[in-house]
């Protein structure tokens, strides 16, 4: 079982078999007398249990069989299915489980989950519980995929009246939104959970690391390592130093201006980052409408397209001049109001925006 792909969720259980000591027994020639034979250590022991189980091969279709050679096969199948333990677990309730959760045994002499010993795996979604039929005794756990979030279906990232910045992120399923004030981080929404988990830490500011921690073992990961792009149909990984420093950039602005998914972001390949951004005032009704920015190691530039375009257009806006990031661009094309704003803004909360930023890395994997 790859961990770098998978993830044990749940926690673990303990399916022993185990040997009981000789309890106490009533002698019925002797009244109120009662005897034990002691074997040394008395306690509970392990028992070894394994039972050999070959799945069937996979069958041809070019050879055709007689109905008496499929039923024969399909009776000794089921006889060697009923040899093996039968076991039925129900999901644990405070995690989400967004795909069907995979059986695996731990193997202690070679330190790996396994799902080799587990066979006949049936699920009711309905009532969240699942049968199993295996061929040993042990720890077994409940392996999902651990990017089954990935890619971000959209992202927003805007600020409040209150000096607060909101990011949104849409997954496949799930609807997360997260508030971002004097640097600590809150869960302020969560959409489309297929049950109670996490809702009890709605609202909750804390540390990134914590919010990380929780969302994890509940089984939302929309926190990518270096590795989670060899594991994530769809994503574009882009150029990292220039990603990391439009993380950057856009966390300096957070406070004032509004930014976005693109959808011609994916098709530019690695070199090439395109969001959406325009200043945005919490207050006012109305505001602006989108502009296209697209980024590379070498400058950031507005450039004459949409988002409703027939087709992608790199060309700069007229009169652009030349500007080595976002935020030099920014610089070159607002007034002396909105600079002092971003200047103001909280650096704590510009930190904060910026490692939460990095760690979901949404304009990869969107």
């Amino acid at each position: 079982m790859n961990l770098r792909k998978y993830t044990i969720l749940g926690g673990v259980f303990h399916v022993n078999y185990l040997h009981q000591p000789s309890q106490p027994q009533e002698l019925a020639s002797v009244p109120n007398l009662r005897i034990t034979r002691s074997f040394l250590p008395n306690e509970l022991q392990h028992v070894d249990f394994f039972e050999s189980y070959d799945p069937p091969a996979p069958t041809d279709p070019n050879v055709r069989k007689q109905p008496e050679q499929i039923e024969e096969e399909m009776r000794k199948q089921e006889e060697a299915l009923d040899r093996l333990i039968a076991i039925d677990l129900t999901w644990p309730q405070h995690v989400i489980f967004l795909e069907l959760p995979i059986v695996c045994v731990w193997m202690e002499k070679e330190k790996h989950w396994t799902k080799r010993y587990v066979h006949d795996l049936k699920h009711n979604e309905d009532k969240g519980t699942m049968s199993l039929k295996t061929q040993v005794f042990g720890i077994f756990g409940l392996a999902t995929l651990r990017y089954a979030n990935l890619p971000f279906q959209a992202w927003d990232v805007k600020p409040e009246s209150n000096g607060s910045v909101t990011i949104n992120i849409t997954t496949a399923i799930i609807i997360l939104e997260f508030n971002v004030k004097d640097g600590l981080v809150c869960i302020s929404q969560l959409q489309n959970s297929p049950n109670r988990a996490l809702l009890d830490q709605i609202g909750k500011y804390v540390k990134l690391h914590r919010v990380k921690k929780m969302l994890k073992n509940a089984g939302i990961d929309i926190f990518p390592e270096h590795d989670g792009y060899c594991y994530v149909d769809g994503s574009c990984e882009k150029h990292w130093p220039t990603e990391k420093h439009l993380y950057s950039n856009m966390a300096i602005l957070s406070g004032v201006f509004n930014f976005s998914w693109s959808r011609w972001n994916a098709s530019q390949g690695r070199r090439n980052i395109v969001v959406q951004m325009r200043e945005y005032a919490p207050d006012r009704s109305k505001q602006k409408t989108h502009l296209l920015v697209l980024v590379n190691p070498m400058k950031a530039y507005y450039i004459d397209c949409t988002e409703v375009s027939q087709a992608f257009v790199d060309k700069p806006v007229e009169g652009s001049k030349f500007c080595a990031d976002l935020l030099n661009l920014v610089r070159s094309t607002t007034g002396i109001f909105i600079r002092k704003k971003v200047e103001s803004y909280s650096k704590i909360n510009v930190y904060a925006v910026y490692e939460f930023l990095v760690a979901t890395r949404v304009v990869s994997f969107s």
